[in-house]
């Protein structure tokens, strides 16, 4: 698939003139990157631009200082996200590693032509607004880890994770599975065993088995 093609796969470049459709589309380059890759960090010298996920996934976290982890978005195939252009939308920043979560493509909008693109005020208000919408998922994440228990959240997570798989037994890690819910290691396989003793679930070679989702679904400590 050409370049232009999967340029029309991004929200914003749809309000773009044919002329900056196709300076962009000469500009814009994939990329691969691999799981645990550092794609975007605000401590970077250079500013990436704006991406769209070809194959693969990337998830946005925040990192405090003692190394606590709160994982604020995932970006998967289709997802486009203009956070990775935060030099020019500074408005809007905040600071977060965007990092492989799998191996993967990706289509880059380098930042100098995503600053050409916003002199179009219909681009730079679709930009704006694709902004704003992620900034609501962020606060989501953020109320979620606040103000939802441990419990409540890993129960959810493995509710979720055996929708999108379509099956009751998961291959997830307990590592996977703190850093999905922003908790530790330790309280992940802790949590765990309580859902084993209330037999919602089984755990065996490092599967993960829900034998109760309704049970799992209302759990209450």
């Amino acid at each position: 698939m050409q370049i232009s093609s999967y340029l029309k796969k991004m929200p914003f470049i749809l309000h773009a003139t044919e002329e900056e459709m196709n300076a962009a589309a000469q500009q814009a380059y994939i990329t691969h990157f691999h799981k645990g890759e550092v794609v975007h960090a605000r401590a970077q010298a250079e500013c990436l631009g704006a991406v769209l996920v070809l194959s693969g996934s990337l998830c946005a976290s925040m990192i405090s200082d003692e190394g606590r982890q709160i994982l604020l978005y995932r970006l998967e195939e289709g997802d486009s996200c203009v956070f990775t252009a935060r030099c020019i939308l500074n408005m809007l920043s905040y600071d977060a590693v965007v990092e492989g979560e799998s191996d993967g493509t990706m289509l880059v909008v380098p930042v100098e032509m995503v600053n050409q693109l916003m002199k179009n005020i219909r681009v730079e208000n679709a930009m704006q607004r694709l902004a704003i919408q992620r900034c609501a998922q962020i606060m989501c994440a953020l109320e979620r880890v606040l103000f939802t228990p441990v419990d409540k959240r890993l129960a959810l997570r493995l509710l979720q994770a055996a929708e999108k798989k379509g099956e009751w037994k998961l291959s997830l890690t307990h590592e996977q599975l703190a850093r999905d819910i922003s908790t530790a290691r330790e309280v992940v396989s802790r949590t765990l065993g309580k859902f084993v003793r209330a037999r919602l679930i089984e755990v065996c070679r490092g599967q993960i088995q829900i034998i109760d989702p309704e049970g799992l679904k209302n759990y209450n400590g």
